[in-house]
């Protein structure tokens, strides 16, 4: 059964979410809940609906280092519903058309199976090398941008979706998927009061890398002078010439 192989693959943790769940206690009652939660999860992807209690996050700010008093010393985790994670996952599977087709950008490095920021640096070096070899010459521009995951458009996003093929029920789905999220900061064993999330893909999330590789893949359709290599949001375009003096 598809749903006893995902739990079983989970990362093993013992932390609770807002239903009051770990991977750790689903593993020990994996052959019980799998066909609740198979039938479950069929029924999300048949009416393309999300349970709004699926879409609470928590948020743990983990302490870096400096004075703990200040803000900017905390990194923030965030805790997504196991029975999420575990849909997710499923949905995950049956987008890998993406992957099959070559729909994304090859020069995106990012969270896809076989590539890293090794092979991005190693493709990048050898175009230099190349045309450095022909007697060009090369300019480069690095961008970073920043909390590039938390300023996605929900709206862009759907559109990007429905143009890749999501129509219908799938795309019902992603639309009840985005919308309506919270998360709560959990501190010690208090919790704030929900905040709505209006913008970004969600953080600690199975779909959510994915889904921001299918946002910006669109910046390589630009027609932009040179060659552009991205790892997820960080990228490197590169431009060769010749510079000749009359």
């Amino acid at each position: 059964m598809e749903v006893v192989t995902i739990i079983n693959g989970l990362k093993s943790s013992s932390l609770v979410d807002t239903l009051g769940l770990s991977s750790n206690m689903l593993k020990l009652n994996t052959h019980t809940v799998a066909p609740i939660l198979t039938h479950f999860i069929n029924q999300s992807f048949l009416n393309g609906i999300v349970s709004d209690s699926l879409k609470i996050a928590i948020v743990l700010p983990l302490f870096k280092k400096g004075d703990k008093l200040s803000k900017d010393n905390y990194r923030p985790i965030s805790l997504q519903p196991t029975i999420l994670k575990i849909m997710e996952k499923a949905l995950k599977l049956r987008m890998n058309y993406l992957t099959i087709f070559n729909i994304l950008n090859g020069c995106q490095y990012g969270f896809r199976s076989g590539k890293n920021t090794e092979a991005a640096l190693i493709e990048f070096l050898n175009e230099l090398h190349i045309n450095l070899n022909k007697q060009m010459f090369v300019g480069a521009l690095f961008i970073d941008i920043k909390r590039a995951f938390d300023m996605v458009d929900h709206s862009l996003l759907l559109n990007k979706l429905y143009l890749l093929g999501f129509r219908g029920v799938p795309y019902k789905w992603f639309e009840s998927y985005l919308s309506n999220r919270h998360f709560k900061v959990k501190i010690g064993n208090c919790y704030s009061v929900p905040f709505l999330n209006r913008f970004g893909v969600p953080q600690g999330s199975v779909l959510g890398p994915l889904l921001f590789l299918i946002y910006i893949d669109s910046i390589f359709r630009l027609h932009l002078k040179g060659k552009i290599i991205v790892f997820a949001d960080d990228m490197a375009l590169s431009y060769m010439f010749n510079y000749i003096i009359n």
